[in-house]
């Protein structure tokens, strides 16, 4: 790699990252809100790489240049991976004893009054539809409740598969016990007044907010290379 001095205990490695594309369907639900927040956050990467530091630098060298605009996505990211944005409001639904799609969706219908970016928008046919429509640097997808965002947010284990999983042995076992505590640490303690005394249970964390945290190591990995 060019016979540059390297720390010791360091490797160097060419990483290639393979993406999936936008999607926009007849039906959207929780998963495409995934899959279109992840190139939400790679959209801002590039704006930032691509034109944010190329005009720092040539304001530095002092080179001339004819400003270039781009859409700043930074309002629906936070739409969707805010502390008052879609994940988060999922999360919370999924917390509710009674939990529920259209109990969710109501709930982002009442997050659209209270902004005036035009970032979530409903209409009153979406509203009785129960639909919402998220503004996408690709453009606007209109998603459905009732697609199972609550129940595949909590991916919850089978009745009686963590039993059996707990008394199997061997490789199994210990591939089930390490899910269970990278399960628990996107938890919190779980202070309900059900628990047990002297219980310290906590409550696992949801794909969301899982899928949000791996987003995440995803993007400190990329800010942190050279990108090409």
């Amino acid at each position: 790699m060019g016979g540059g001095e390297r720390k010791e205990g360091t490797t160097m490695s060419i990483g290639v990252l393979d993406i999936f594309g936008f999607e926009c369907f007849k039906r959207n639900g929780f998963e495409q809100l995934c899959i279109n927040y992840t190139n939400e956050r790679l959209q801002k990467q590039f704006n930032s790489f691509v034109f944010e530091e190329e005009q720092r630098l040539y304001a530095a060298e002092g080179i001339r240049w004819d400003d270039v605009e781009w859409r700043d996505n930074s309002g629906t990211l936070e739409a969707i991976g805010g502390r008052e944005g879609i994940l988060r409001t999922l999360d919370d639904e999924c917390r509710l004893p009674k939990g529920s799609d259209m109990k969710f969706v109501g709930r982002l219908h009442k997050l659209c009054e209270g902004r005036d970016d035009g970032v979530i928008t409903a209409d009153k046919k979406q509203r009785a539809e129960g639909a919402f429509v998220v503004k996408h640097f690709a453009g606007g997808v209109e998603y459905q409740g009732g697609t199972g965002w609550v129940e595949k947010n909590k991916d919850e284990v089978p009745e009686g598969l963590g039993e059996m999983m707990e008394k199997s042995s061997g490789i199994m076992k210990e591939v089930w016990e390490a899910g269970e505590v990278e399960a628990a640490e996107g938890g919190a303690p779980d202070a309900g007044p059900n628990r047990g005394a002297g219980r310290a249970s906590k409550r696992k964390g949801t794909v969301g907010s899982k899928f949000k945290q791996s987003l995440n190591e995803l993007m400190d990995l990329i800010t942190g290379e050279k990108s090409n």
